[in-house]
């Protein structure tokens, strides 16, 4: 399982031309204003991008009664690091409120700390331009980090 996780690591650098300095495993919900996704990936940098690519999911029991499986389409998408105006830790109806219908997220409050013990929290990526991102991070804490340095 290591050697082919190494494996995967040394291939997504050569493809993006640069070394991986950060990676964690997300689930992307979606791109304020442009409706909720859920998909499973790995976000990581490789020099200014942040690059999110999505996982084939595995098909479970309800997929054996399922007669026709729908055909993977494989997501990648990426923005520059240097975009980025914050990263906070929002509620995730708030989130949806800006992935389903458009909510500006630049009016999302972050969430305080007795809001992240008892409530479902997502990472919303501000960009410059106002738009942003929604993940649900592994390690959010580094990801965070990331802006400071």
């Amino acid at each position: 399982m290591e050697n082919e996780t190494n494996d995967l690591l040394r291939q997504l650098e050569t493809e993006n031309d640069g070394k991986l300095t950060y990676k964690t495993y997300a689930l992307f919900l979606g791109l304020s204003g442009k409706g909720e996704k859920n998909l499973g990936g790995l976000l990581y940098k490789v020099n200014d991008l942040i690059i999110f690519e999505d996982f084939e999911r595995q098909g479970g029991m309800l997929q054996l009664l399922i007669k026709r499986k729908q055909k993977y389409e494989k997501t990648k998408f990426s923005f520059k690091f240097t975009e980025i105006k914050s990263i906070d830790s929002v509620s995730r109806s708030a989130a949806m409120k800006a992935v389903k219908y458009n909510a500006d997220p630049r009016t999302i409050r972050p969430v305080s700390g007795i809001g992240k013990v008892l409530g479902r929290t997502i990472s919303q990526i501000l960009m410059q331009d106002g738009s942003a991102y929604y993940f649900e991070l592994f390690d959010e804490k580094n990801f965070k980090q990331l802006l400071n340095t």
